[in-house]
């Protein structure tokens, strides 16, 4: 009776490589071919070694499949970027970096800051410009520029790099003139609400050229923090000022 119940689930584990196989075929039409060595029938003893045969050669057609898909789909996961803190206005490194994390369909920023004001409020912003193709205003290595972001640029209404800014995060620095903060921005809608400012929207987290402008808004005022960490040119005291930025440019295509 043992013997049997063993004869029965070897029997049904080979007929689950030929679904198995059935299946991997109709994933795609370029994907590598599932052939298993061993066929069992109905009622004869089947050697572990034949069927663990077997499952190691489905194993070989989903690993080769799973590399040929992400091939294809042109991914191989996320992109990580890095770069140096600037001077906004001059494109000059000062002291400072941050990380773009992106993937399918969101961007995460990591910085960290020094040489800032002491006892003030920041804002940061995603500056996106979603077609930088089509940018012609940017310093190069940038491809686009301020100039990008009017609406007007090319005439009668009609700027095709599909820009946006967003507010990407918010801190109150203490007497050393350091932050570290993190963002993450998501393609589609940006969220509604009363402490919302800014147009447009990340539509490509891969292909857009993102950067990151560091406005203080000097010291906090209270009462009006909340405007201070989340509205450009808001509540300044004395003056709102651009002082920084982050650029990364747009992930490389790649090559077919």
């Amino acid at each position: 009776m043992f013997e049997s119940k063993i004869r029965n689930v070897l029997f049904i584990c080979s007929l689950l490589v030929v679904v198995a196989g059935a299946i991997l075929a109709s994933i795609a039409a370029n994907a590598s071919e599932l052939t298993t060595p061993n066929t069992f029938a109905a009622g004869e003893p089947a050697v572990a070694a034949e069927v663990n045969e077997n499952f190691g050669a489905i194993e070989a057609a989903v690993n080769d499949n799973n590399a040929r898909i992400n091939a294809l789909e042109g991914t191989g996961g996320a992109t990580f970027q890095a770069s140096n803190v600037i001077e906004f206005g001059t494109g000059v490194a000062v002291g400072g970096a941050g990380t773009l994390l992106r993937d399918e369909n969101s961007v995460e920023l990591r910085a960290e800051f020094s040489g800032l004001d002491a006892n003030a409020a920041y804002t940061l912003w995603w500056i996106i410009f979603n077609n930088p193709e089509e940018c012609t205003t940017g310093a190069a290595p940038a491809l686009c520029g301020e100039g990008d972001l009017n609406p007007d640029r090319d005439g009668e209404g009609v700027n095709p790099v599909d820009r946006g800014v967003r507010n990407a995060s918010g801190f109150i620095t203490g007497m050393a003139g350091t932050a570290n903060t993190t963002g993450k921005l998501k393609e589609g809608a940006f969220p509604t609400g009363p402490a919302v400012a800014g147009f447009g929207q990340l539509n490509d987290s891969v292909g857009a050229e993102i950067h990151i402008v560091v406005q203080t808004h000097g010291s906090p005022l209270v009462g009006s923090v909340d405007q201070q960490m989340t509205i450009p040119g808001a509540a300044c005291n004395p003056a709102c000022e651009d002082q920084f930025a982050i650029v990364f440019l747009p992930v490389p295509v790649a090559a077919p």
